[in-house]
């Protein structure tokens, strides 16, 4: 089993082990003293290992929360992390993700990965996203932020049905 670490894992005091692995904007992520000590000692016994992922799986998973409408809500280190271990579960490894990120946990789950929370409970079921006014109800694409053209009121992110 590959793990997969987000910040919300370093942050919560996971110990990393044999295949652990992240990429650079994560450990950029951390400012805490005592995580950062951690993180750099597993990563100068191998215990933990950084990655990047590859083009071709980084505009699959863009294209996937662009569909389940995470894209909204996933920053490029979400992705990122996504990608490697889209890149992992391709190679017939079984990758499992490291959050509390409900965003990364819903378009894991859409996509055949597992996902371990630390902190929170984790999602109890998969969501696809939508945009829509509630003031006039027109629909809007999921990537627009902003008010609505017709009638003003601040444009919403909402569960589809």
């Amino acid at each position: 089993m590959k793990l997969i670490l987000d910040a919300s894992a370093l942050l919560s005091g996971f110990q990393p082990g044999n295949e652990c692995y992240t990429v650079r904007e994560v450990i950029d992520e951390v400012r805490e003293k005592n995580a950062r000590l951690r993180i750099s000692l597993s990563l100068e016994e191998g215990s933990l290992k950084l990655v990047e992922p590859g083009e071709e799986n980084l505009l699959e998973i863009k294209k996937a929360a662009l569909e389940s409408g995470d894209i909204a809500k996933l920053s490029d280190t979400d992705i990122k992390l996504l990608s490697i271990a889209l890149d992992f579960k391709k190679k017939r490894a079984e990758p499992v993700i490291v959050t509390d990120d409900y965003n990364i946990q819903n378009l894991a789950s859409r996509l055949g990965m597992k996902f371990s929370p630390t902190t929170e409970a984790g999602i109890k079921k998969i969501l696809t996203w939508k945009k829509i006014c509630k003031g006039c109800g027109k629909k809007f694409p999921i990537e627009y932020q902003g008010s609505c053209d017709v009638c003003g009121t601040k444009v919403s992110k909402i569960a589809k049905r």
